[in-house]
């Protein structure tokens, strides 16, 4: 039997035994006919709860893989990437690629992420198993942290970044509570 299937189903039944309930009983009929239109509209309140939050899970999974495929599929983001894990020098003026609108647009992803998880958009969960290493080694590298600093500074807007700041710190103490765990973890499982 199809799982969809059963509401349906259950819906008719109910019906039947209201009916046959109010045909059979001595007491009022009005008062049986009322008490299963309550029951009625807790079990459809219940459905509408279930599938309102079968619709937003399937909203946030949708959102997190457009977003996936827009932040890994443009080259300048892979280009960071690639130059934060070979620990290579970001900004031109250090005699990187990237100038600061670049590094603030590939930061603005983290920045985008943080402020949707707050409105719980999207789960922490989601964003540290996709993007948590990237978020974790973005926020760690030194040339990001001056960046960050200095932007601060010079707009004295100790604002900027914060989100990504908090966002950043709240993956790396996950990654070390794993580790911590995992300290005795042997990877070829002898």
């Amino acid at each position: 039997m199809n799982i969809k299937s059963v509401p349906p189903i259950l819906g008719f039944i109910f019906v039947i035994i209201i009916l046959i309930l109010a045909l059979r009983l001595p007491c009022e009929k009005s008062d049986i006919i009322n008490f299963g239109l309550f029951i009625s509209t807790v079990a459809l309140a219940v459905i509408a709860y279930s599938q309102l939050k079968a619709l937003r899970e399937q909203a946030t999974a949708d959102f997190l893989l457009r977003f996936n495929r827009e932040f890994f599929d443009n080259e300048t983001n892979q280009k960071i990437i690639t130059a934060i894990e070979e620990n290579n020098p970001l900004l031109k003026e250090n005699n990187g690629e990237f100038t600061c609108y670049q590094i603030d647009d590939y930061l603005g992803y983290y920045e985008l992420m943080a402020h949707y998880e707050k409105k719980r958009f999207i789960d922490f969960e989601m964003i540290d198993e996709m993007f948590g290493h990237y978020i974790s080694l973005a926020y760690q590298n030194q040339e990001i942290k001056k960046y960050i600093v200095q932007l601060r500074n010079e707009t004295g807007d100790a604002r900027y970044y914060k989100p990504f700041a908090d966002l950043a710190n709240r993956v790396i103490e996950i990654e070390k509570k794993i580790r911590s765990s995992n300290s005795s973890f042997d990877i070829t499982n002898k």
